[in-house]
């Protein structure tokens, strides 16, 4: 085992143990899980290595620790872009909370051997974060234009702004006359990129149209039928 990196959220520490191997630095992935607070994580993790987005010795791998006595001696064990990917299909508040801290403090840690403010990192260590942050920006640039190409940007803004006056998924399909399915994904591909639906009604025209749209959904009026070549 080689140092320990606390994660710090909703009022409990989170203690990962740096594991280095062959020159790199690995974090298991219960630690892990449980810092982001993901009870299955070998379930995420198993899920992600079918569909290609976990490579064996990249982002993760297995070691042997001298400690583990009982059961399988093999520790599954987590490189930073491992990590990091785990984390972004990760759900929750904690979650959220974990990505901000890891892209900032772990990856310090992990991949430049220290954390510290920048103006105490070297210019090698500056560039290096720079760089992260570049790709970053880039990854979520093009998760956001996979999700603008797949869906209605006006559909988008209006389920956003639905969401964050408090309407439910099954209310904001209503509203939208579309599946809640496609909420839901739509939700889940947002989520990526950090664009979440926390609930934030700003004034009291927000509060009004909320209400509107709630009474309007509960009435559910019909419209009224005309008989052919009748009366209107």
């Amino acid at each position: 085992m080689g140092n320990v990196v606390k994660f710090e959220a909703q009022g409990k520490a989170y203690q990962l143990s740096l594991i280095e191997r062959d020159g790199g630095k690995w974090v298991t992935a219960q630690q892990a899980g449980e810092a982001m607070g993901v009870k299955n994580i070998r379930d995420l993790i198993g899920g992600l290595k079918e569909s290609g987005e976990l490579k064996a010795g990249k982002h993760y791998r297995r070691v042997i620790l001298q400690k583990r006595t009982r059961g399988n001696p093999n520790t599954l064990v987590l490189s930073y872009r491992g990590v990091i990917r785990v984390a972004m299909r990760a759900q929750g508040s904690r979650a959220r909370l974990f990505r901000d801290w890891a892209e900032d403090v772990l990856y310090q840690v992990m991949m430049t051997g220290s954390y510290g403010t920048p103006r105490h990192l070297g210019p090698n260590q500056l560039e290096a974060l720079l760089a992260h942050a570049r790709r970053e920006a880039m990854f979520r640039g093009i998760a956001l234009a996979e999700v603008l190409r797949d869906f209605d940007r006006d559909k988008i803004a209006k389920i956003i702004h639905f969401r964050r006056m408090g309407l439910s998924q099954i209310e904001t399909a209503r509203a939208l006359q579309v599946p809640q399915d496609q909420i839901k994904r739509l939700e889940r591909r947002l989520r990526q990129v950090d664009i979440h639906f926390d609930p934030v009604i700003a004034n009291k025209r927000d509060k009004m149209i909320r209400e509107t749209l709630i009474e309007n959904l509960l009435v559910q009026p019909r419209l009224p039928m005309r008989a052919e070549g009748g009366a209107r």
